[in-house]
């Protein structure tokens, strides 16, 4: 019979595997996606809406901190 510690270890790999690749997919995006429509937008030489400048600055940010970001979730990742 499986001690309680493994039944839970079991049953957290299947919410870790959603979380890595959900954070493997906004990294994605964040880095690759929106700042080629970024430089479309600014080829347009139209006024962006607020949350549209907001996420172009987010992904610019995440693109130059992203180490960081990696960093602080593999040490909270390793907490047992």
């Amino acid at each position: 019979m499986l001690s309680l510690k493994s039944k839970v270890k079991h049953a957290m790999v299947y919410p870790s595997v959603i979380v890595f690749v959900t954070i493997a997919v906004i990294s994605i995006i964040m880095l690759f996606v929106i700042p080629k429509f970024a430089e479309i937008y600014s080829s347009a030489g139209q006024a962006l809406p607020l949350p549209t400048q907001i996420l172009i600055n987010i992904s610019n940010n995440f693109g130059k901190n992203s180490h960081s970001f990696y960093y602080f979730i593999s040490r909270t990742n390793h907490r047992h």
